[in-house]
Order: structure tokens, then C-alpha cells, then sequence
């Protein structure tokens, strides 16, 4: 887990000001990027949802040059950047929330169980439901 808090350390996240705006595709969104920030190292932009995206850069300093520019005008919208951190995308106390489906990749074979599930939506806030197809193993 350690690994993965250090790599998240390279991450910036994205937030588009408008969501009336059609997004741009990631393919452009990359190809801007590179171009824009004049990046030398790679990056990944991973949509996380919500019109949020997670910006992966491979050199620490270029994540952090990109984050002192501020916001982005990307086509028609404006791209709103912040560091990662464990909040992005949650709630704050007193929001409004909805159910949300959860999926769980890289789950062992041998702790596929209803029990399982219910301690990871416990986890998540509480559990709910899981779908039938996965709980009898239809879908892996």
C-alpha cells in the first residue's frame, strides 16, 4: 500500500468547470497535455468519474510545475487541477449520497463470499445488495 500512496504522490486531479460541456476524448486530452505543459515523462489520465480525472505523471517535478499553473482552458471548458489526496470524490459531511455499486478486481477465488462482500460494503459505508451473477460466480 505504501507503493501506491508514493505513486499517488505524482497525481493531480482534474475537475471540468462545466459538465453541460462535452468532454474532450482521452486521446486529445493526452495529446493537449504533452503539448501544453511541454511534458517530458509519461503520463496516464484515468477517469475516475464524476467528472473527475486522475492525472499520472511519471516525474514528481512536472506534477508539481503543472499544479502552479492553476486551471486549464481545454476547447470550450475549464480544467480545474488539485493534488491527490485520500478526500477527492467524497462527500463532505452533511452532502446528499446515493447508493453506489462497488467492484472489486483481484479478489481471490477462495474469499468469494457473500460474507466477503458484506465486510467490503460495510468498509464502503454499508452494504446493500450483491448481484446474483456475481455471487454465484457467473461473472468473474
Amino acid at each position: 500500500m505504501q507503493g501506491r500512496l508514493e505513486q499517488l504522490e505524482h497525481c493531480l486531479v482534474g475537475r471540468w468547470s462545466n459538465f453541460s460541456i462535452p468532454f474532450p476524448e482521452l486521446d486529445f486530452l493526452r495529446s493537449w497535455a504533452y503539448h501544453t505543459w511541454l511534458l517530458k515523462g509519461r503520463l496516464n489520465i484515468v477517469v475516475l468519474g464524476r467528472g473527475l480525472l486522475l492525472f499520472e505523471f511519471e516525474l514528481l517535478s512536472e506534477a508539481e510545475q503543472v499544479l502552479a499553473r492553476g486551471k486549464r482552458r481545454v476547447k470550450e471548458n475549464v480544467l480545474f487541477l488539485e493534488k491527490w489526496n485520500p478526500e477527492v470524490g467524497c462527500f463532505c459531511k452533511g452532502g446528499i449520497t446515493n447508493e453506489a455499486w462497488v467492484r472489486v478486481a483481484g479478489l481471490l477465488l477462495h474469499l468469494w463470499s457473500r460474507e466477503v462482500f458484506k465486510m467490503i460494503g460495510d468498509g464502503c459505508g454499508g452494504f446493500i445488495t450483491v448481484d446474483e451473477n456475481t455471487a454465484s460466480m457467473v461473472e468473474l
